[in-house]
């Protein structure tokens, strides 16, 4: 009996010297946000210099500049949300770029990792330190988001990291502005838009925020939605609702008129609607390829107006198509983007 009690006894000590040892080994960053961490890297062929800023919110900015010679040629920047592991990692999920790791040396030291989250063996030095002199980042960037204005207040919800922006009435504001007042059907409707951005701080009632500055708008798309950066749709047994044309993105019809949409069955069977009429027939696929070798079947309801007629022929011309994400994209046998997708989930 007095064996056992002392074997429990053992076993008991290691497990709590265990925690204790991991308990002891993580580290976490230091509490005093705003941090901003500054380093030079080795890069393949040139140095690449890092600024990253965290903050409180679980939310950061990113600059990556290549240097050639010792003179930049090249400058990145991101946005995204950042959590602590249990590996002592700093995990970056960014707007551009999927996944970022830093390996916490020191709550005022992170050294970068490989692309797996792998420590990097090398003599040579990844690490980056915090900086108390170092200038806050106003990234610059092509975003895509969800806009809305309503009671002269402008918000964006970018798609990629879920962050929401407050929008300044300056730069191509207005010409983003005029676009979605023209499109727009309901007050405050959210409509998803390409821009190109500048965050900046700005002074709100509560202090300041991190601001989107528009300083170029270049699309509106009233078809498409904020879509998981992450997931990929399947080709077959989706619905696939038509949000471009040849490039352009389709507007909101103002009419009760249905949506353009196709469903490719597992069976090789294609069914739709162009907007107008329902379609059915059959589709081949052989890889990347997908095209239909027959004419489809077609109602003949009469519509004025509408897609229905660019819509049949980019379906007619297919040859090719590629899945990215969310969003399906089909080409002609020329490798012409004819028409985009978006997948609905009906349930």
């Amino acid at each position: 009996m007095m064996r056992l009690t002392l074997l429990v006894l053992f076993v008991i000590a290691v497990f709590s010297t265990n925690i204790l040892a991991d308990e002891r080994e993580y580290k976490e960053l230091s509490s005093d946000y705003p941090l901003r961490f500054v380093g030079e890297v080795p890069g393949a062929n040139q140095a690449l210099t890092y600024q990253l800023d965290i903050f409180d919110n679980r939310t950061y900015f990113l600059r990556v500049q290549s240097l050639k010679d010792g003179v930049l040629s090249n400058s990145n920047d991101d946005i995204g949300r950042w959590y602590a592991d249990k590996d002592n990692r700093l995990v970056l999920n960014g707007a551009k770029t999927k996944v970022t790791y830093f390996f916490i040396l020191e709550e005022n030291i992170i050294e970068l990792m490989d692309l797996k989250g792998n420590r990097i063996e090398s003599k040579l030095n990844y690490a980056l330190k915090e900086s108390k002199k170092a200038k806050p980042l106003e990234p610059k960037l092509l975003m895509s988001g969800v806009y809305s204005y309503m009671a002269d207040a402008a918000t964006l919800y970018e798609c990629s990291t879920g962050l929401r922006f407050p929008v300044a009435f300056e730069a191509d504001n207005i010409a983003l502005e005029k676009a979605y007042l023209s499109e727009r059907i309901d007050p405050g409707q959210s409509l998803k838009v390409n821009l190109n951005v500048r965050v900046a701080d700005r002074k709100e009632d509560t202090g300041m925020k991190p601001t989107i500055i528009v300083e170029k708008f270049l699309e509106i798309i009233p078809k498409e939605k904020c879509q998981n950066a992450y997931s990929k749709a399947k080709l077959k047994n989706t619905y696939w609702k038509l949000t471009r044309l040849n490039s352009k993105p389709l507007s909101l019809s103002k009419s009760k008129r249905r949506e353009a949409y196709m469903i490719l069955s597992s069976h090789g069977k294609i069914k739709g609607n162009s907007g107008c009429n329902n379609f059915n027939g059959a589709y081949e696929l052989e890889e990347n390829k997908l095209s239909l070798p027959k004419p489809m079947m077609m109602t003949r309801m009469f519509c004025n107006a509408g897609v229905e007629q660019e819509f049949m022929k980019a379906l007619g011309s297919m040859s090719s198509y590629q899945i990215k994400g969310e969003y399906l994209e089909i080409y002609d046998k020329d490798g012409v983007n004819s028409a985009r997708f978006e997948s609905v989930y009906l349930y």
